[in-house]
Formats: structure tokens, C-alpha cells, sequence
């Protein structure tokens, strides 16, 4: 049985990072299944033995209750006592959801689905946190585990590093990634790598010390040759061979945290062994993969690595980093949920009502795992998790302080070492987050345990560890099975809602969808909201079609689901204020809409949202300052688009939409391009105007474009002087864009004044050899 246990926690050990980092709810799915499999048979297997087989558990107590305070964050409990421990819960529903019903009962989290699933996460890794300390007293199970380690990292990092010169854009060279993401071996995120492999880097390290071939006597030629025949010399060499590739893989990942982090802890790992390790044969080996290490990322080249840390700071030699905006603003929140916090896994629904950077940045997490903590569990949550690393590190420490074994001595430091690792990058990342890497960061404190507390020569006593009487009375079982088949059932659903609905997902709803189309895809979305009931996507869906179905009572009740299940996301509380409108209640309505700016504060469409509602009201002049303000947010020109087509569909008329133009050079051309399409050519003067009058008045910010697009305009109409104004203006304030260059060249050789277009087609080339284009004119110049 045991060994039928143990191959159960291998395999989930090997599939948690190859299955990309065990992100996806599908593969967190498997995880969480072999986990809770594997402590079943364990629990079996000791209900079967007479003798004790059942040792103590450091940490253990801190970590129930921590599971415990997030399922408390999960229960409703009475508004007065919800109030007195965190009046800021109260304050947001009584804002959102309270607007349309009164409260008696709810939840701290503010998205329960959100920490259901951080609460089995959490338990997941305090399982297999246990199963490895029962199991792993076994001294032929630490030393396989470890080995078992070292393969899996070397073979990712053989992976990641072919990868990235081979396929960088997609993993094992069949999956494609986001956009955005910045894939390294089988994770989609690079610093999600680098974390896992600083956890386990050092445990390679110490292994390749630990094999090392004592040879002590004799010439150099002898013990070279001694060496060398020693039967444990190949092992030593591979694992060496291993730990560079794995060392090596961390700096290609070009993760600054990482590096830094490594670094630091190495740092840790090197004062313990020479405080260890009297020997001093062995002082050399330490630096010495140290610098083979640094001598193989030197193969691969420097220059980007260096290029990245140069990419901290500004162009005044500032440390520059969107994390410290972020992290000011994080501030905000804790001090509105100190105690409690906002829920496990709410990070992505509070943030946007806080945020001050930029809407295109994207923030899922606080990449800064102690200050998602806070965010998340409040003083309560960070103290358990904080009680419990201290009580794992104040056990093992006083056992590793009378340890003789070197093995245990070594191993006992290379998990240190991890920990130290994994806990210092936590400060600029959110490793912790990720599947894989929470759950070996839990596995690391197992290990910990093990490796300090297993006897290795002993034939009596396995462990250090203190028997305890059988616990394992009927309830530990039942609650076993009652978890894993809650666990198992409410995430098998998550899977199979997202299946459901991401067939329609991808559907754009508007008014010219059809009826049958509506009724073909409402099924599907009230499937997805059956088999995943707490997920607020779904019920916003059904809401949406049934509000194109004009069905405004369904619209409506599923509104409130969606603000129930989360009531600080700003799209569901304007949905459900349009829906409150047409019913009659513009008060309430009008409420909701604030709130939803104020829960999403960066958000073009919270305030293109409102200003459309507002011109449904009659109340236009009120509207231009919010129209104006979601085309402030972002000036792309997709964004300035949308917003004014929801202005045209409001019934503005173009005359109007000029005064709610942001004050921006681009906003003026992009609407230029608007008028041109929409046959609006009455009001292209008036915008090309001020748009010429902002780009001489204002100097920041400018681009090349702007004075391109005006020059073609009004050389268009005739105005050639006014053309190379504009473009003389250019020159002035960007004498390096080759562009502008090129342009002025094609307005001198329009109007006939040759040798200015040679002048300017030349300095184009100047700047860049490389200008095809700059050079066939300047050719055909000289020829002509």
C-alpha cells in the first residue's frame, strides 16, 4: 500500500509544473484529485496497522485554522457583526446589492465562488503538506523524492532553454500562449519558472555537494585518478551537469526577481555550508558551479539580461516600476480591510476601484504575495500563515542543531535555501498564486520536516518525529471524502461551465442579433450558470440576452445574481442600473451607475456607460464631462471610436460631439477620420483647426503622425505654405524622426523646390541607412 501511495504523490509532483504550471482549473483539478486520493489511501492504510504509523505535524494547528478562516470568509453572517470586524464589507453592500434589497446576511469575501476555489487550493497543498511528512519518514522515500527532483528540473530546463530558441512563442511547440504572456519552459509566465526553479536549484546543488567522491590521500595525480574510478563519480558529474542547466535556465529566463532572488538565497546557502562543513576539500565545489553557471549563460549572451535590469529605472536614472504604483495603491485597501480582507482570491475584482495606473496595465495580482495576503485574509490571515512558518522553522531548527548526518544536514539547507528563494521573489511577484509553485512551496516545508527529522542509520526509530495516537477516529475520513467530493464536484462544474459557455462567449450582442439566435444561446448560458452556480459571468449573460429579448424581469433577476455573487464589479452594477431604469426606478439606477465608476475607476466604459444614460435622461450637458473623461482614460483610437459611436447612438449630433472631445491632438484626428466615414466633412475644418492649434500649443506627448496627418490635410486643400509650417514645426521639435524627414522631402518635391527634397531625403538616410523608401526617391531625384 505504501508504495502505491507514494507513486500517487510522484506522479503529482512530476504533473503539477508539466501541465503548465498546473494554472488552468482543469489541471489544478488533477492535482487536487491525486492529493486527496493519495491521503484516502493513506488514511486506509493506517486504520489497517496495529501499531502507530501516524507521527505529529508541526504547523499543523495554525494551518487548520487558516483553512477554517477562509471558509469563515466564505459563510453569511449577520450585517451588525460583519459590521463591527469590517465596516468597509458592509459599506459596499450596502451600496451595490443593498440599493435594490435590503441585507440581513452576508459574506466577507466579496466573491464567494473566488475563495471557494483559493479554499480548496489552500487545503489541496495542506494535504499534500501532511502526505508528504507522513510518507517521506520513510529514508528510501526522501532520498527517491529528491532524485526524483533533480530529474524533473534538469529535463524542464533542457526543455525551457531549447524552447525558447526553437518555439519562444509557444509551449512544448503545439500550445500558443496570450498576447501578453512571456512563456519560459512550460509556464506561460517567466517569472512563474524562474520562482519553481529557485525552489528547487538548491536542492540539486546540495546533492551534487553531498555525492561528491571522498578522495583524501596521495599526489594530485593519484586522487585525480582515484577520482575518477570512483563508482560515484558519474553520479556526481550528471548531477553537477544537471545543476548548471537548471541554474542556467533561471538567469535565460531574463526574470529579474528570480535572479535577485537566487542570488541572495545562495547567499544563505553558502554561510550554512561553511559553517557545516569543516571540510575544506569541499569549499571549492560551491563556487565552482557558481561560476561554470555563469560561464553558460555567457554562451547564450548577456546583453539581454542586462538590458532587462536596465529597464528598472528611467530615463533620470530613477527606479521606474508600474509594482510601485500598484503597491501604493494596495495600500488604499488594507486600510479599508485590515482585519478581514476582502476574501481569498478577490484581489482582481477590489483593485479596479483603487487602481491609479493606467487601464492598459493589467493587474490580476499585487505582485507582491505578502501584500495580496494582507488584501486577501486581512491581519488574520497573514498572522496564521505567519504562525504557521515559524512554527515549522522553530521545530526543525531545534532538531537540526543535533543532527550528525550529513545527508540530513545538506538536504536540511538546500530546503532552507528554497524557501528563503521562493520567499524573497514573493516580494516583486506572485508565485504563490500559481498552482505548481504554491504547491511546492508546501512541499518544501514537508521536506523540511523529513529531511531533518528522518533517521538514516537508525534501525529502531524512523523519525525524530513524535508518534501520536491514532486521531484517525471516523471524522478525519468522512471529512476526507466530503471534501474531495466537494472539491472534485464544484470544480468539475467550474470546468464544464467554462466549457458551456465559451461556445457563445464570443458572441457580440447587440441589437442586430437576432431573436432566434438570442433564444438558441440562452440555454446554453443558463446551462453554464447551473453546472458553475456562483460564477457572476454567467448570470450577467443570461441577463444580457434576455435584456436584447426585451425580457427586462429575467434581465433583472439575473442582474441581481451577478451583484450578488460579486458586488464591486463596476459592469454588473451599471447592467443592473440599466435594467432598474427601464423599470421605472432612476434614482436607484442613477446610484448604481456612480457606484460602478467608483468600484472601476480607470475604466473608459464605466464612464461611457453612465454619459450614454445620462443622454437617455435628457441630461446632455451633464454627460460631455463623463464622455470626455472615458476618451481621457485611454486615447487609442479603438477606444475613441467606441465611445463615439455609443454618442451617435445616443442621438448626439456631430456639432455636439466636438465640445466632448478630450483637449488632445489625437483625439481631434481620430475623430477626423470618424467624419470622413460618416460623410461629416461640414465639421473637418473646425476639427483639423484645433487640432493645428493643440499641436502648436502643446509640446508634450507629441507624434510624428499628428503633424503628417495635418500637413496631408491641408495640402489636400491647397495650402501648401501651411504644409510646410506644419512640418518645419516638426522639424524643430523631432530633428532625429527620419519620418518627418521624408515627408518635408515630399512636400518640397510637390511644390517644386528639388534640392530642399534632396536635403531632407538625405538626412532621412542619415538617421536611418536602412529607409527603403528614403533612398528609392532620392535616387529618382538625382537621376531626374
Amino acid at each position: 500500500m505504501p508504495d502505491r501511495i507514494y507513486r500517487l504523490f510522484l506522479f503529482t509532483l512530476v504533473f503539477a509544473p508539466l501541465s503548465f504550471g498546473a494554472r488552468a482549473e482543469w489541471s489544478f483539478l488533477i492535482v487536487a484529485t491525486c492529493t486527496f486520493s493519495g491521503f484516502l489511501l493513506f488514511l486506509s492504510y493506517c486504520r489497517k496497522q496495529q501499531e502507530n504509523v501516524w507521527y505529529q505535524i508541526p504547523g499543523l494547528l495554525p494551518l487548520m485554522l487558516f483553512l477554517c478562516w477562509i471558509m469563515i470568509q466564505i459563510i453569511p453572517l449577520p450585517v451588525f457583526l460583519v459590521e463591527t470586524i469590517s465596516p468597509a464589507t458592509v459599506k459596499l453592500h450596502q451600496e451595490t446589492i443593498g440599493i435594490v434589497e435590503p441585507i440581513e446576511w452576508l459574506s466577507l469575501s466579496m466573491n464567494k465562488r473566488s475563495t471557494l476555489l483559493e479554499f480548496f487550493r489552500y487545503t489541496t497543498y495542506a494535504v499534500f503538506y501532511i502526505l508528504t511528512v507522513q510518507l517521506l519518514i520513510h529514508k528510501d522515500y526522501l532520498k527517491k523524492t529528491v532524485q526524483y527532483i533533480v530529474v524533473l528540473s534538469s529535463g524542464m530546463a533542457v526543455l525551457a532553454i531549447l524552447q525558447y530558441f526553437l518555439s519562444a512563442d509557444r509551449i512544448y511547440w503545439f500550445r500558443s500562449v496570450p498576447e501578453n504572456a512571456t512563456p519560459f519552459g512550460p509556464y506561460i509566465y517567466h517569472n512563474h519558472y524562474a520562482g519553481f526553479m529557485e525552489m528547487v536549484f538548491p536542492l540539486s546543488l546540495v546533492l551534487f555537494i553531498h555525492t561528491r567522491p571522498i578522495v583524501v590521500y596521495g599526489s594530485f595525480r593519484r586522487r585525480a585518478f582515484e577520482f575518477l574510478n570512483n563508482p560515484m563519480t558519474n553520479t556526481h558529474l550528471l548531477i553537477g551537469l544537471s545543476t548548471i542547466i537548471i541554474g542556467a535556465s533561471i538567469f535565460l529566463s531574463y526574470s529579474r526577481g528570480g535572479i535577485i532572488s537566487l542570488c541572495i538565497s545562495l547567499c544563505f546557502l553558502a554561510g550554512m555550508l561553511a559553517f557545516q562543513n569543516r571540510k575544506k576539500e569541499n569549499y571549492f565545489l560551491f563556487p565552482a558551479i557558481m561560476i561554470l553557471i555563469l560561464f553558460t549563460v555567457g554562451w547564450f549572451g548577456w546583453d539581454f539580461i542586462f538590458e532587462r535590469f536596465e529597464k528598472i529605472r528611467n530615463a533620470d536614472g530613477l527606479i521606474h516600476d508600474a509594482r510601485l504604483l500598484l503597491w501604493a495603491d494596495i495600500m488604499g485597501m488594507i486600510r479599508d480591510f485590515p482585519i478581514t480582507g476582502t476574501g481569498f482570491g478577490t484581489f482582481i475584482d477590489i483593485y479596479p476601484g483603487y487602481r491609479s495606473v493606467p487601464e492598459n496595465l493589467i493587474f490580476e495580482h499585487a505582485h507582491n504575495d505578502y501584500l495580496e495576503l494582507f488584501t486577501n485574509g486581512g491581519l488574520i490571515g497573514a498572522g496564521l500563515i505567519f504562525w504557521f512558518m515559524t512554527s515549522v522553522f522553530g521545530k526543525t531548527i531545534s532538531v537540526f542543531r543535533i543532527r550528525r548526518d550529513s545527508y540530513s544536514i545538506i538536504l536540511s539547507i538546500g530546503c532552507m535555501t528554497g524557501i528563503i528563494s521562493i520567499l524573497l521573489h514573493s516580494v516583486t511577484d506572485f508565485n504563490l498564486q500559481n498552482g505548481a509553485n504554491g504547491l511546492y512551496f508546501f512541499f518544501l516545508f514537508g521536506l523540511l520536516v523529513s529531511a531533518t527529522h528522518t533517521r538514516l542509520r537508525s534501525r529502531n526509530e524512523q523519525t525524530y518525529l513524535i508518534k501520536q495516537k491514532k486521531p484517525l477516529g471516523k471524522w478525519v475520513p468522512t471529512v476526507t471524502v466530503l471534501l474531495l467530493i466537494v472539491s472534485l464536484g464544484f470544480q468539475a462544474g467550474c470546468v464544464a461551465g467554462k466549457y458551456y459557455f465559451s461556445t457563445i462567449q464570443n458572441i457580440y450582442l447587440d441589437e442586430t442579433v437576432s431573436e432566434g439566435e438570442l433564444q438558441r444561446i440562452l440555454p446554453v448560458a443558463q446551462k453554464a450558470s447551473l453546472y458553475d452556480p456562483l460564477n457572476a459571468q454567467y448570470y450577467l449573460g443570461i441577463g444580457n440576452i434576455s435584456y436584447f429579448l426585451r425580457n427586462t424581469h429575467l434581465a433583472m433577476e439575473n442582474y441581481k445574481k451577478a451583484v450578488f455573487c460579486n458586488p464591486a464589479k463596476g459592469e454588473y452594477l451599471q447592467r443592473l442600473g440599466i435594467a432598474l431604469s427601464e423599470s421605472g426606478r432612476a434614482g436607484d439606477a442613477e446610484k448604481l451607475f456612480q457606484t460602478g465608476i467608483i468600484r472601476d475607476n480607470n475604466n473608459p466604459e464605466s464612464y461611457s456607460q453612465y454619459a450614454l444614460w445620462l443622454l437617455s435622461q435628457n441630461r446632455a450637458d451633464e454627460s460631455v464631462l463623463f464622455f470626455q473623461k472615458a476618451m481621457e482614460l485611454d486615447l487609442n483610437k479603438t477606444n475613441l471610436l467606441a465611445v463615439i459611436d455609443r454618442m451617435e447612438k445616443g442621438g448626439a449630433e456631430k456639432s455636439w460631439m466636438v465640445k466632448a472631445l478630450p483637449q488632445q491632438v489625437e483625439s481631434f484626428l481620430h475623430f477626423a477620420d470618424y467624419l470622413k466615414k460618416k460623410n461629416g466633412n461640414s465639421h473637418l475644418p473646425q476639427v483639423y483647426q484645433t487640432a493645428l492649434r493643440l499641436l502648436v500649443k502643446q509640446k508634450d506627448g507629441q507624434q510624428a503622425w499628428h503633424f503628417i496627418a495635418l500637413s496631408n490635410y491641408v495640402m489636400a486643400n491647397g495650402q501648401n505654405d501651411e504644409a510646410l509650417r506644419i512640418m518645419s514645426i516638426a522639424r524643430d521639435r523631432m530633428p532625429e524622426n527620419p519620418w518627418i524627414r521624408i515627408k518635408s522631402g515630399d512636400l518640397y518635391h510637390q511644390v517644386g523646390i528639388s534640392y530642399r527634397a534632396v536635403e531632407e531625403y538625405q538626412k532621412a538616410l542619415s538617421i536611418d541607412p536602412n529607409l527603403v523608401s528614403a533612398r528609392k526617391k532620392l535616387s529618382a531625384l538625382e537621376s531626374g
